[in-house]
């Protein structure tokens, strides 16, 4: 009888005629039982008991430990169990599942206190309207759960507006935006907005590149006005062209880093042999070089360098292979090719950007499926069916031409020799 009186009340509360999981009515029976067990009436009068109930909630409905339990107590207000069990139906009814509903409640608690028809629900008919489905609301929400915190006609909605007029940003790249600044907890974040597309339309930045902007790196203009004036400012003295797509790359990453940071990566470049205008050059080719870490910079600088044989000036001139991974791609490619040189095969010359940079399909067309009868064992070295280690010792078995001072793998125009 209690069952069918509390899922009729949970019927009635969602409006939607929805059958509950059985899981779900069991877990609340147990909660409802905790509840009269531990009724506020028993308690010791004053915070210490309505704390204890919450603690005790959290526990019994989510499976907190008791020392996590009372971390996220203090930021969460109810005294019974009907506000929080209220939100946990409307989350649930949204598609949210158990995993969902724990990954919200411990970055944002308190959600638990709030009224679910005036809090929650209208967000969720909000980003239903920008075209997010009932499938991805829950993974979109529960990962950014700032976004609940946030108001809807104070925040949101303005945000919408000037992102829709202002810029000409669709629905989908709005909601695309939104949730990359949720983590945005200024209140003229419209202003900011506002006086930074300002300053890159004086600039005459293509339009793309401001919908680029403000769909992938929101941050970026929410800084403050004076700060995204220097960093803009810093962009152009490094050569970059703002009629270019790499314009916005670069200002990405120089707002995204620290100037220490930024200071200490191009010093790593600089280690391996790179010239202050080794290190400009491939920064404007591809920006992204400098958001590797310094780890990533010297694992691959050392193997292209050592291993290979390529000179460091001749990397500053592609330096889009030190974007790939080492061990699933630049590994597994440079030992092909390492092989076959061990075998005499390589007659042509072809440049490092044609070996790493190439599609797949390219890549085993030139130099893997002509060659695989005699060597069977190349497709297993493209696929990574071979251990790094195993790769490796291709090269160790190639360290004599280093050795006695020949060229590498690359010679000065990083260029490799392969047969038509």
């Amino acid at each position: 009888m209690f069952c069918k009186k509390l899922a009729s009340s949970r019927l009635n509360m969602r409006g939607t005629g929805r059958v509950y999981p059985i899981g779900f009515l069991i877990t609340q029976i147990r909660v409802r039982i905790f509840a009269e067990s531990f009724s506020t009436e028993k308690c010791s009068n004053g915070s210490n008991g309505k704390q204890s109930f919450r603690v005790s909630y959290l526990m019994s409905v989510f499976g907190l430990a008791t020392k996590e339990a009372q971390s996220l107590s203090r930021r969460v207000h109810f005294e019974s169990a009907e506000r929080p069990d209220s939100v946990i139906a409307l989350l649930r009814t949204h598609g949210f599942t158990d995993t969902h509903i724990f990954k919200l409640v411990k970055s944002c608690p308190d959600l638990l206190s709030s009224n679910p028809s005036k809090i929650l629900l209208p967000k969720f008919n909000f980003f239903y309207s920008l075209g997010v489905t009932d499938t991805e609301l829950a993974s979109f929400l529960s990962s950014n759960a700032n976004l609940l915190r946030m108001s809807l006609d104070k925040r949101i909605l303005p945000f919408h507006r000037f992102l829709r007029d202002v810029i000409g940003l669709d629905n989908h790249r709005i909601a695309e935006s939104i949730k990359r600044a949720s983590w945005a907890d200024n209140k003229d974040g419209i202003r900011r907005l506002a006086s930074n597309i300002e300053l890159l339309r004086e600039l005459d930045v293509p339009k793309s590149f401001l919908v680029q902007l403000a769909t992938h790196s929101i941050g970026v203009l929410l800084q403050k006005p004076t700060q995204f004036k220097e960093k803009v400012d810093e962009v152009i003295e490094m050569g970059l062209d703002h009629k270019k797509v790499t314009f916005c790359s670069a200002l990405t990453i120089v707002s995204e880093l620290r100037k220490r940071t930024r200071e200490l990566k191009v010093g790593t470049y600089l280690k391996y042999g790179w010239t202050e205008n080794d290190f400009r050059m491939a920064f404007k080719k591809h920006p992204f070089c400098l958001r590797l870490s310094e780890k990533n910079i010297c694992g691959k600088m050392e193997f292209l360098i050592n291993k290979m044989g390529a000179k460091p000036a001749d990397i500053a001139c592609v330096p889009s292979v030190l974007l790939y991974s080492l061990e699933k791609r630049v590994i597994p490619r440079c030992s092909i090719i390492k092989t076959l040189m061990l075998k005499g095969i390589l007659e042509k010359e072809v440049p490092l950007s044609s070996v790493l940079c190439s599609l797949d399909k390219t890549f085993i067309n030139r130099f893997i499926s002509k060659y695989e009868k005699a060597l069977p064992g190349l497709l297993d070295i493209f696929h990574g069916k071979m251990d790094v280690p195993e790769m490796l010792n291709i090269f160790d078995h190639h360290e004599e031409i280093l050795s006695e001072g020949k060229n590498g793998f690359f010679n000065p125009g990083l260029a490799v020799v392969v047969s038509s």
